[in-house]
This record gives C-alpha cells, sequence and structure tokens, in this order.
C-alpha cells in the first residue's frame, strides 16, 4: 500500500510467509515516509518505522531474527540517506 502526493510519500508493508522455515512464527510491518514541505524543495523528511508481531518466538532464535532485521532497516535507510544526499 503506498500513498504519493507532491509533497508526500508513504510506502506501507507487510509480510508474511508461512511456508518457511521461522519465517513463519511472524508477521513484519515496515513502513515508509517522505515528507517535504513543498514540491520544488530539496529539504526532506524521511521516517521509518517498523514493527515485529511474533506468532510464535522460536527459543533462543528469536533474538538474531530481530537483530538481522534491525540491521537490514538500518542499512535500508542509510541507502536511502544517500541517494537522497546524492540527489540534491
Amino acid at each position: 500500500m503506498y500513498k504519493n502526493t507532491t509533497t508526500e510519500f508513504e510506502y506501507r508493508v507487510e509480510t508474511f510467509n508461512p511456508d518457511q522455515f521461522l519465517i513463519d512464527t511472524f508477521k513484519y510491518y515496515e513502513k515508509w515516509e517522505i515528507i517535504s514541505p513543498h514540491p520544488e524543495s530539496n529539504q526532506i523528511v524521511m521516517r521509518n518505522t517498523w514493527h515485529i508481531e511474533w506468532l510464535n518466538k522460536p527459543f533462543a532464535l528469536w533474538p538474531l531474527i530481530e537483530d538481522g532485521l534491525k540491521k537490514r532497516v538500518k542499512q535500508s535507510g542509510e541507502i536511502l540517506n544517500a541517494w537522497f544526499t546524492n540527489s540534491a
């Protein structure tokens, strides 16, 4: 699901893979928001929020899954930040 206007872009993702090992134990929600005060402005705000809904926490493995997702979200933010900085 997404919303796109001249000053705002919002993208939401819900991930659930019930046929895969360990991935069937949680749902992953992520939302990216990119907001600008004016369509021609070089100033933007980028925000990412995410949440894990555990359906069944796998003993001793859930911290590894959660840490992996945290790292992936951080890397995605760094890539987007670099792209916006270079595109301005």
